[in-house]
């Protein structure tokens, strides 16, 4: 029958449980005893056996322990670092997270692809300054792995194998990748040879096979292009009109100027003889020298840069040469010659736009742009392996992998919500949980694509302007005008939808009204001019509907005061809704009573109103109310016997506002 492993039998470990210490494998123990003890199962004749099989896998698992630790401190040392105590407590996940960054340290440092030297330099420096590596030293480093077997032989161990087991799918599928491409580099370093680890870590991880697989399909679906026809090897070339107007201007500029040449020639020798000829080409001689002189101390003013992938400025043709060598690379394999499938020059064109040059920088390989290109590409992978049983199998390694209760054996408890462990809840749940990014585009754009620890790079000029993914395809013109015209029908088609409900429902509207509304009768242009000048005081201060139905329903001459009394409503009030409504209310009255609703301050009807206590000063004769001691006018002070309301001293009735006499 099957054997169970140690962690099966004690129910730990496993990529939906992760890791475990010896807290967890003594309380698992402790638990299952109570359960498969013998006195407890005196008629079950194996409860012994299996009894002592629990007590021989709790003693494999803290063994197993141990050697993970061991493992764990061996790769921190090889890097620099140092394990903390709370990466020994339970070590299988920073054992598979150190394993994973020293596979990603080699392949960085070394490079993948196509990696120029002066890249290589900037990888080294980026590789000292990062500060996920710890403080390792670069030779150190490279020493350790290739000089040495101790680090290699770990990954065929059994203690790695455990930690590949507990950790999540989407980590397991990263580390099966740089393990990957960890032999790529090492064979490319060592003229295709790899030590005699190899075959023992492929049997510890035969996932690894499965990758190979897939990668070699993708490879040969890229330079497979036996379907496609050959193009002529010496198919002329269809020149534009500007080169055709360029060659043509310089020849007739080469006509005149072997014209001109002959006939100064002729002046300098009119004989013919070889003394005027003679002459005549010294002449040239010093010409042409001058002009040499000349563009030399030219051409000194811009070749002034110490930089060796220095661009200087180039002609037309210089540039036709360089796309068309680009157009090469990207078409040919650099080493073998073959040539790219249409399919394979898509994507391969694709990369090449949206990465740097390799004489310049590198991209991070978290850049928004290089995911939205390699997760296309996965898709359209995706799509070609259906129906491939051997492809989807390999595929089956990226798919996310979704949780449920019945996982854990909770089968009684209601669904939840799937989520992978180590995500947030309430995450959608996805359809792959990892896509190899960096593997596409070296599979796909071999020979044109380098990987560094400074990022990503193609083969492109020195200065060269990345463009965005949305940019790299430009659909041609017929299919522009044919979606151009597909969205005006939509457009069209959409307004007439419209437009049919809102007629149906004007339309039941009028039916279930009790009366219609009388038709208005055509109106001449200084009333539509007038109705122009009323919609444009509504809507520049956003009156609401209400509102604005009552001021339309107003007369002319109420419409007129509003709008005259002021236009910018919204800008001197607060609210504007009320400031035209009081603004109604008031010319309403005074049009329909012959009165306004406040007296009109501004006309002086002639005659003065005097009120008690009021009094002239006896100075200048100013009318002074009377609460006043003095003359707002001329400062006198008034006096007890000043007459008031305009009468007499005699006359006058004393009021609160006189001054008693001391």
């Amino acid at each position: 029958g099957r054997v169970l492993g140690a962690g099966a039998v004690l129910r730990l470990g496993g990529a939906h449980l992760g890791g475990y210490g010896e807290s967890d494998v003594a309380y698992a123990y402790r638990q299952l005893s109570r359960a498969l003890h013998p006195d407890k199962n005196p008629d079950i004749p194996r409860a012994p056996v299996a009894f002592h099989r629990l007590s021989q896998a709790a003693d494999e698992l803290r063994q197993g322990l141990n050697e993970q630790r061991a493992a764990l401190q061996m790769l921190v040392g090889a890097m620099g670092g140092q394990a903390t105590p709370q990466m020994l407590e339970r070590p299988q996940e920073a054992l598979f997270a150190e394993a994973c960054r020293m596979l990603s340290a080699v392949s960085g440092v070394v490079g993948e692809g196509e990696v120029p030297p002066p890249a290589l330099g900037r990888a080294m420096a980026a590789f000292a300054r990062s500060g996920i590596f710890y403080s390792c030293q670069v030779q150190s480093l490279l020493s350790e792995w290739f000089e040495r077997t101790q680090l290699l032989e770990l990954y065929a161990s059994s203690p790695m194998r455990t930690a590949y087991d507990c950790a999540p799918k989407r980590h397991r599928a990263q580390f099966l990748c740089l393990l990957n491409r960890a032999a790529i580099v090492e064979a490319k370093r060592f003229n295709d040879c790899v030590r005699g680890s190899w075959p023992a870590i492929m049997q510890t991880f035969p996932e690894l096979g499965l990758w190979r697989d897939l990668r070699e399909a993708v490879q040969q679906r890229t330079w497979d292009s036996s379907n496609e026809p050959c193009p002529p090897e010496n198919a002329p070339r269809s020149r534009s009109r500007e080169c055709r107007r360029s060659r043509s201007r310089s020849r007739r500029r080469r006509d005149e100027k072997s014209r001109s040449v002959e006939g100064h020639r002729r002046r300098c020798s009119p004989d013919g003889s070889d003394r005027g000829r003679a002459r005549f080409d010294r002449g040239r001689e010093v010409e042409n020298a001058a002009n040499r002189q000349r563009d030399l101390a030219w051409e000194s003013r811009w070749t002034t840069s110490d930089d060796p992938a220095h661009v200087f400025n180039k002609g037309k043709s210089h540039e036709r040469a360089d796309r068309r060598n680009r157009r090469h690379a990207i078409e040919t394999h650099p080493r073998t010659g073959w040539r790219a499938c249409r399919w394979g020059r898509k994507w391969r064109s694709a990369i090449s736009a949206i990465l740097p040059s390799s004489l310049d920088s590198g991209i991070s390989l978290t850049s928004q742009e290089v995911w939205k290109l390699s997760y296309s590409l996965w898709k359209d992978i995706a799509r070609w392996a259906e129906g491939n049983i051997d492809i989807e199998r390999v595929l089956g390694l990226f798919r996310a992998d979704h949780q449920t209760p019945k996982v854990f054996g909770w089968d009684k408890k209601a669904e939840a919500p799937t989520v992978a462990r180590g995500l947030e809840p309430g995450t959608p749940p996805a359809i792959w949980s990892y896509v190899p990014s960096t593997d596409l585009f070296l599979v796909v754009a071999e020979g044109l694509v380098g990987v560094t620890a400074e990022g990503m790079f193609a083969e492109n000029p020195p200065g060269y302007k990345r463009l965005p993914l949305a940019l790299c395809y430009k659909t041609k013109k017929g299919e522009k005008r044919r979606s151009k015209r597909e969205g005006r029908e939509r457009a069209r088609e959409g307004r007439r939808k419209l437009q049919e409900k809102g007629k149906g429902e004007r339309e039941s509207e009028l039916e279930n009204a009790d009366e219609h509304r009388p038709v208005p009768p055509l109106r001449n242009p200084q009333e539509s001019r007038r109705n122009g000048t009323l919609e444009k005081f509504i809507e520049d201060n956003e009156l609401n509907e209400s509102v604005a139905a009552r001021l339309r329903s107003c007369s002319l001459e109420v419409q007129g005061r509003v709008i005259e009394q002021g236009w910018n409503v919204l800008e001197s009030a607060r609210n504007a809704d009320a400031v035209v409504i009081s603004r109604i209310r008031k010319h309403q009255d005074s049009v329909d009573d012959g009165r306004s609703r406040s007296p009109d301050r501004r006309q002086f009807s002639g005659e003065l109103i005097f009120k008690e206590g009021d009094w002239h000063c006896a100075s200048c004769g100013a009318h002074n109310f009377a609460r006043r001691l003095e003359c707002f006018k001329c400062n006198t002070v008034r006096r007890p016997d000043e007459p008031r309301n305009g009468g007499s001293a005699a006359s006058t009735q004393a009021s609160k506002w006189d001054i008693q006499a001391p």
